[in-house]
């Protein structure tokens, strides 16, 4: 592995060397170099995080599909606000269900992976999705065999390949940064 990142840092690196090594003021450095080691962490924590979603809700959305179902009824059914950065606010449907399985009455509230975190997107407005699940109402519920409190109202699942996709750039930002700061660490030696 050192091997692999001296090479990658020695054909990034070897041409700029000269003109940033004049640019790299010694008392900044181990600010440069910890800082890279950070932002690279940090990067990659959020890699991960967001791989793992990402291939968490794909697993339940295909699962979902050869699970057993039931009838379940709605015990509540709001619609809450949520706040993304990117698009600002943004309502999305939270439901609340029972159901009996393996001999006991189970209470869930997922009704497909993914649409917390996305929403139910322009085709459908969230009040007319909300709708769907009336209070009171009977509900078929997928709910898995090994864990009954895994269960869903919607087969498949909502933005699992945008988690893993913006989880795949983090971590080449996280590469970046490591090498950064490698390449930083190493400028006093020459």
């Amino acid at each position: 592995m050192r091997i692999f990142l001296a090479t990658l840092i020695g054909a990034v690196a070897g041409p700029l060397y000269p003109a940033f090594a004049d640019t790299v003021d010694a008392a900044a450095k181990p600010y440069m170099v910890g800082g890279g080691f950070l932002a690279g962490l940090v990067l990659a924590g959020l890699a991960i995080f967001l791989i793992r979603l990402g291939l968490a809700n794909r697993q339940i959305g295909r699962a979902s599909a050869t699970w057993p179902t039931t009838n379940g009824k709605i015990l509540t059914a709001v619609l809450a606000t949520n706040w993304n950065p990117a698009v600002g606010s943004y309502r999305v449907p939270r439901v609340r269900y029972s159901f009996a399985a393996a001999g006991q009455t189970i209470q869930a509230s997922l009704i497909r992976p993914g649409l917390e975190q996305f929403g139910t997107g322009v085709v459908i407005m969230p009040e007319e999705y909300l709708a769907r699940f009336p209070v009171g109402g009977s509900v078929q519920v997928h709910y898995d065999p090994a864990n009954p409190s895994n269960a869903v109202l919607e087969l498949g699942e909502t933005g699992g390949m945008r988690n893993i996709f913006a989880g795949s750039i983090f971590a080449v930002l996280a590469i970046a940064a490591l090498i950064f700061a490698l390449w930083t660490s190493t400028l006093a030696s020459h």
